[in-house]
Order: structure tokens, then C-alpha cells, then sequence
């Protein structure tokens, strides 16, 4: 397999008005079976595994992570990660920035410790990914609030989540205002 990095750049360095992640940045590799990297970084930067398998590592421990896992290089981690030999890579990444990075980050359940996970639905995950790496591709027709959605469908992909305590927190309230004597 031959080494190939294709990478797109917004133009963009900043989030559009009213979201507070960006993708300034996204990338497509194609590993040789050779490629490591070591990060100690300010962005949020999420990985999907296309093909193979990396060995990812922190100071708290290793992970090898196959087709549809994750990782994120996240601010003041050190994260290195490497291709298995025997089972070279490919990955689609982001460097995401913006006030709500770290945050979005952590929603879609990324720990600085141990920053891998298995999204909750691989394919929505990847989904995303490669439209993001679509939409930056094309600068003349890029429409950032869709690349916003995006990000957020890919947070959605990875935790789960709908928001059950606020959920929760408005179903009580509700009950309460209708017990409520006015």
C-alpha cells in the first residue's frame, strides 16, 4: 500500500456566527504500514478508523482500535497512535476549533485519559466524516452551518444521547406547573 495524504482546508478560521465548533481542517490518510504520530496539542482533532488497525496510547494506558472505532487528540494530551504492520490504516480526521470544541469533544464521550470509543453507530459516524471532508473539498460552494450540523450529527453518532436529563428536568417541571394552583 502506498502512502497518501489528502487534506482540505476550510479558509475558515473561525466558526461561522452562532456555533462555537469549527473544522478548520479534515484529512484522509492512507497508511504504508510504517506511519506513528505523537501529539501534545491545542485543537480537538477526531480520528475514524476506515480500514486496518491503530494502536492509540496516552499516559494512562493503550488501546488497538479496528474499522469504525474512534480517537481524538484533545488540548494538553499527549496522544501518540500508530498502524498495525500487518493491518495498515485508513482514517478520516478533523481539527476542530472554536470555544465549544473541547466541549463538543466531551459530549460525544471522549476522555483526555483514555480519548477512544466505539460510537454508538459507526456507519452515522463515518457518514458524517466523509461529508465533511466533501463539503471542505469544495471552498466555492462550502456552506458552514452545514458543516456545523454536521459535527453535531457526528456527536450525536458517537454518544447517543437525546438529552435525557433535560428530558427528565422538563417532564417534572411540566408536572409541577400542573399541580400548581394559580
Amino acid at each position: 500500500m502506498k502512502f497518501e495524504h489528502v487534506v482540505h482546508h476550510s479558509g475558515r478560521n473561525a466558526p461561522p456566527l452562532g456555533a462555537a465548533v469549527w473544522s478548520l481542517m479534515t484529512g484522509f490518510l492512507t497508511g504504508d504500514g510504517t506511519r506513528r504520530f505523537a501529539w501534545h496539542t491545542t485543537h480537538v482533532g477526531p480520528h475514524i478508523i476506515v480500514r486496518g488497525q491503530a494502536v492509540v496510547r496516552t499516559s494512562a494506558g493503550e488501546c488497538v482500535l479496528g474499522v469504525g472505532d474512534m480517537f481524538c487528540l484533545m488540548p494538553g494530551t499527549q496522544v501518540e497512535y500508530a498502524e498495525v504492520p500487518d493491518a495498515p490504516w485508513q482514517y478520516y480526521w478533523l481539527h476542530l476549533v472554536g470555544t465549544g470544541a473541547l466541549d463538543w469533544a466531551l459530549a460525544c464521550g471522549f476522555d483526555p485519559r483514555r480519548p477512544w470509543l466505539r460510537p454508538s453507530d459507526p456507519a452515522a459516524a463515518l457518514a458524517c466524516f466523509r461529508r465533511v471532508h466533501g463539503m471542505l473539498a469544495e471552498p466555492r460552494t462550502l456552506r458552514p452551518h452545514r458543516i456545523v450540523a454536521e459535527l453535531h450529527a457526528l456527536a450525536d453518532a458517537c454518544s447517543g444521547e437525546i438529552g435525557l436529563e433535560l428530558f427528565e428536568t422538563t417532564e417534572i417541571l411540566g408536572d409541577l406547573l400542573l399541580q400548581t394552583a394559580w
